[in-house]
């Protein structure tokens, strides 16, 4: 396991903390779309109105508070897909719980769905979400989670974790995050990049480019095409390596 403090040493000395640190976010919020993600699944309580969009509408975890984004969205259990530019008004939060546990982490959930004797009717126009028929509802969301570019040693289902380094780092220190070995490897040669660019140092920035955002991507997508996929059953934490 690497540690953000040790990942920070690889980076040019000439560099300060906090600037490999805006160098790594801004590689990071590039490279972690590009590679292949295995799905997983969430349990989803939200009342009338979400929006789940990338990193612009967020969910959250219902007990770390952990933020939860999503590159796609592939199903949601008895959603409808509508062709609506349809403003549904305010947007509530989107609750994710833990599939680990008996009632995913929610203290009410026997509230829900009219105690589960009301089957809800969802839709999904554009990056809304919206229940038509209970006020507030649960459901399955099958889905793409963007993995975190640093964690803690217990995880997003206890510490509350961001997808902004810099928070985890006033959070929880360097010495105590260990970075994504996929991400690292990605982030480090578009860190590179971006030193070398603004530097005007434009051959080591379009070797360093096309080394790590382009050649290494295609290399851990193509793997990715020939080991397949374990199914629904339980996928674990999201990270890079999925």
């Amino acid at each position: 396991m690497t540690t953000l403090a040790q990942y920070l040493t690889l980076l040019p000395n000439s560099l300060s903390e906090a600037d490999k640190i805006e160098y790594t976010q801004l590689a990071y919020e590039d490279v972690v779309k590009k590679p292949k993600l295995d799905p997983s699944i969430h349990p989803l309580k939200f009342t009338n109105h979400i929006k789940l969009d990338g990193f612009t509408f967020k969910g959250v975890m219902v007990d770390s508070l952990s933020e939860i984004a999503f590159k796609e969205i592939v199903s949601i259990n008895n959603c409808d897909i509508l062709d609506t530019e349809q403003d549904f008004g305010t947007v509530d939060t989107a609750l994710f719980g833990n599939i680990e546990e008996t009632d995913y982490g929610f203290t009410d959930f026997d509230l829900v769905n009219e105690s589960q004797s009301t089957t809800p009717e969802i839709y999904q126009a554009a990056s809304s979400i919206v229940c038509t028929n209970v006020s507030e509802c649960f459901t399955l969301l099958t889905g793409y989670m963007y993995p975190y570019f640093c964690t803690t040693a217990d995880g997003w289902y206890v510490d509350r974790h961001y997808y902004d380094i810099q928070t985890m780092v006033d959070t929880y220190t360097t010495a105590n995050l260990i970075v994504d070995d996929v991400l690292m490897v990605l982030a480090i040669f578009q860190v590179l990049s971006r030193f070398y660019g603004k530097n005007a140092d434009t051959n080591r920035e379009n070797i360093y480019h096309k080394f790590g955002p382009v050649d290494l991507v295609n290399l851990h997508n193509n793997w990715k095409n020939t080991i397949g996929n374990d199914g629904y059953d339980f996928i674990g934490i999201p990270d890079g390596n999925n």
